[in-house]
């Protein structure tokens, strides 16, 4: 589950809100939080945890230096960065430790990474002679990778594209759209992804099948699990937003967090199983709105809960695992940090 531009850009509010302390563990509601900073003073923002409890993302120094970190479960931090960079920012991690991200060299020119287990670093721009900006979305279990990038000065400016392990690169736009943006790829090769058609002030939502069909429908999509069932949100009325869950056949589930207006941003896990005719579905993850500060989980049943940070006012969740371990960012004052929360039944296996 990857959030993209529109989530990043609420993380960077983080470190101006109220201070709180950061405890390094504690337990709270039958979960245990996990609070870790990247260096001193740095503002840490987790964005994938894998089901090692594999933590990447990136953090920002004091000197306002942009970097990659990967954190191990047993707490160790590496940090890195693409040779020749600016900055450089991982958005997500598979089983085998492979990371993608992005990255912008020296000159302002972007470029899509991918991390390999070992410490390697490939990087490309799938723009080729006419590159703009390259956006890494998301990373399987296969090691291809999916994302966005830019051709300067043309009717079309963004589209698709999917990088597979051997380096292959295929480019794909949704037909009769302006804009093409995958947000995330399962291991079935399926992408799900957002475009834009020209005269639509709302964008609408679409799945990439292996073979290149695709279909599209309302809504915003931010993740797909496994099985090919979709998470986002769209708009029920212009004040009021909702979060979905598409199922492969198509249908659509949606839903409105209790009390709240607003559920901007919905994800889901790799969790998705079907036996007979009953429907074991994957927590559904979702962050409200700046003011709210809170995250969502909807159960299968229908079910809602919420939690924050303990001790902070902002909460903001970005990955979770198929044991429903979540990581985030939260709130400690001009700093920010990343936790984890692992659920009891997850730290008694």
């Amino acid at each position: 589950m990857v959030f993209s531009r529109m989530q990043r850009c609420l993380m960077a509010t983080l470190c101006m809100l109220s201070p709180s302390l950061c405890a390094a563990q504690q337990f709270v509601n039958g979960a245990n939080f996990i609070c870790f900073q990247v260096g001193e003073g740095f503002d840490t923002f987790p964005m994938s945890v894998n089901n090692s409890l594999t933590v990447t993302g990136y953090y920002i120094n004091q000197a306002g230096v942009t970097g990659g970190f990967i954190r191990n479960a047993d707490g160790e931090v590496i940090t890195f960065a693409v040779a020749g960079s600016a900055l450089t920012s991982p958005v997500a991690i598979n089983a085998a430790g492979e990371i993608a991200g992005n990255t912008i060299d020296t000159k302002g020119n972007s470029y899509g990474f991918v991390r390999y287990a070992n410490g390697s670093i490939a990087t490309f721009n799938p723009g080729g002679n006419n590159p703009g900006a390259t956006e890494m979305a998301g990373i399987n279990e296969k090691g291809t990778v999916v994302g966005d990038y830019e051709r300067i000065n043309t009717v079309v400016p963004q589209h698709g594209f999917i990088r597979t392990v051997d380096g292959v690169i295929t480019t794909f736009d949704v037909p009769g759209s302006d804009r093409t943006e995958p947000v995330g790829i399962n291991a079935a090769g399926q992408v799900a992804g957002i475009y834009w058609s020209h005269g639509n002030d709302f964008p609408g939502g679409f799945v990439r099948f292996p073979d290149g069909d695709i279909t599209t429908y309302p809504g915003v999509p931010v993740g797909i699990n496994a099985a090919g069932y979709i998470a986002g949100w769209s708009v029920l009325s212009p004040a009021v937003d909702q979060g979905f869950v598409r199922f492969p056949g198509g249908s659509i589930n949606s839903f409105v967090l209790p009390g709240e207006p607003d559920s901007l941003y919905m994800g889901i896990n790799e969790a998705g199983f079907i036996f007979g005719n009953d429907l074991v579905l994957g927590p559904v993850i979702g962050s409200g709105r700046v003011a709210d500060r809170q995250v969502y989980l909807r159960s299968p049943n229908g079910t809602m809960t919420s939690f924050g940070f303990p001790g902070s006012l902002y909460t903001m969740a970005t990955s979770m695992n198929d044991s429903n371990v979540i990581t985030g960012a939260t709130d400690q004052g001009r700093d920010s940090f990343g936790f984890l929360r692992i659920p009891e039944a997850e730290q008694d296996q």
